[in-house]
């Protein structure tokens, strides 16, 4: 028995030994800090439709948006670190559709819009890279209109991240002839949207613009990060950042780390003079 403690405890103490190799040596190969004047960062949650439903179910026990405990801790996060939010929403979802939305939280939504707006993710949950045009453009503008209606136009949000990045020629083309400003890319090397090879590969080092739509990387999706202040700090040299979470993932009542992660996230940002931004 006090062998098998011992060898225990062997294998413990290297482990420890070779994981605090590994933070120290990736912490030598962090890149320099930007100095740069004009650090912007862009924060969104996709597949939101949660909040949207509660708002609707509660909306004569609500006496303000904000009742929404969701909504309440990000307009407490705006207020402690500055930070600007996306919401990313689907047209229909589970007997729910955003058209049904009540306009009871209108002239509230709208003067939040400097910092919470709202954008197009997809029609539904439910996947489907082989939607026509037609169908697409009939759920864009009902959102849009949804929209518009429980919030304000000045609530919509002209940078657009589509459910797993898809949208061929057409799409894009469309988007780009209702002013939609840019497209959200992937957090790993796939090529999104209408890109080329060779224009994700230049996306993946910069940004790639065709048309009039600026194509922007995603730097990290909260909900994978495992150490998240170590990939901060290895993208302190950008500045431009984009992160995003889904609010499935964020759900505090089930996933509470999350909730301090983005915390840590606002408050990094802060700290290292990134402005919150809609990249508009």
């Amino acid at each position: 028995m006090e062998t098998v403690k011992r060898i225990s405890l062997i294998v413990l103490l290297i482990g420890l030994f070779c994981l605090g190799f590994w933070i120290g040596y990736s912490y030598c190969c962090l890149p320099e800090k930007s100095d740069g004047f004009s650090k912007a960062v862009h924060v969104s949650f996709d597949d939101v439709v949660w909040v949207l439903e509660d708002l609707k179910q509660n909306e004569r026990r609500y006496e303000s948006a904000f009742d929404n405990e969701f909504l309440a801790e990000l307009k407490h996060m705006h207020e402690d670190y500055g930070a600007c939010f996306t919401l990313y929403v689907f047209e229909k979802a589970d007997g729910f559709d955003i058209g049904d939305m009540p306009v009871k939280y209108r002239k509230e939504l709208k003067e939040n819009a400097s910092w919470l707006k709202w954008g197009f993710h997809w029609i539904s949950p439910d996947f489907d890279k082989n939607i026509s045009l037609d169908d697409f453009k009939m759920s864009f503008f009902n959102v849009q209109n949804a929209i518009s209606k429980f919030a304000d136009s000045s609530s919509l949000s002209h940078v657009l991240r589509l459910h797993y990045f898809y949208g061929n020629d057409s799409i894009v083309s469309f988007l780009d002839s209702c002013n939609i400003k840019g497209l959200l890319c992937a957090d790993d090397d796939r090529c999104s949207y209408d890109l080329t090879k060779r224009e994700n590969e230049f996306m993946q080092k910069n940004f790639y613009v065709r048309r009039d739509v600026e194509y922007f990387k995603t730097n990290i999706r909260l909900e994978n990060s495992l150490f998240l202040y170590y990939d901060l700090e290895r993208l302190r040299n950008k500045d431009t950042l984009v992160i995003f979470t889904h609010e499935w993932a964020y759900d505090t009542r089930l996933h509470r780390f999350n909730y301090y992660k983005l915390c840590l996230n606002l408050e990094w940002l802060k700290k290292n003079g990134y402005k919150f931004t809609f990249l508009e």
